[in-house]
Order: structure tokens, then sequence, then C-alpha cells
């Protein structure tokens, strides 16, 4: 079991790096083009509170005039380990 979760972990990491070279923090139009998801998914899972079925990600949040204006940070490490949870899960 832990051989294939090292090739798992190597493999997504390989595909994140081909795409991204030399990057450790990707913001979410990189994160969601990686995991398979779309900005409405992601906003709809975020409202309805189900963020356990993305990967963690750092928020914040910017006031411009009256709107609230969100950036969203996605360490690569934490992406590699959510493709791979769900990997192993199917």
């Amino acid at each position: 079991m832990k051989n294939t979760e090292s090739q798992l972990f190597k493999y997504h990491q390989k595909r994140i790096e081909a795409m991204f070279p030399e990057k450790n923090l990707l913001n979410l139009g990189q994160s969601l083009k990686i995991i398979g998801k779309n900005r409405v998914q992601f906003k709809k899972l975020v409202d309805q509170n189900r963020l356990n079925e993305l990967p963690k990600f750092k928020c914040t949040s910017i006031k411009r005039k009256d709107k609230a204006y969100h950036l969203y940070q996605f360490k690569v490490y934490d992406l590699i380990k959510f493709l791979e949870e769900e990997s192993l899960a199917i």
C-alpha cells in the first residue's frame, strides 16, 4: 500500500510540475485546472461548507468599495495529497 501511495504522490507531483514548474503556491484558476473543477463548482462547495471535498487552501479577503474580494492560495503539496487521496478512494 505504501508503495502505491508513493507512486501516486510522485505521479501527481510530476504532473503539477510539468504544468507549473518551480511554483509552490498556486492561485484558484491554476488549482481548479489541476483538480478538474470549475469556479462555479468551487463556489458552490464553499458556500455549502463542503470544504472536505476540496484541497486545503488559504483565503484572504480584500474589501473593495462595498464588495469583498477573495484571494485563494493552494500549496502544491496540499494539492498533491488531495489528488493522492482521491485516487486511493476510487
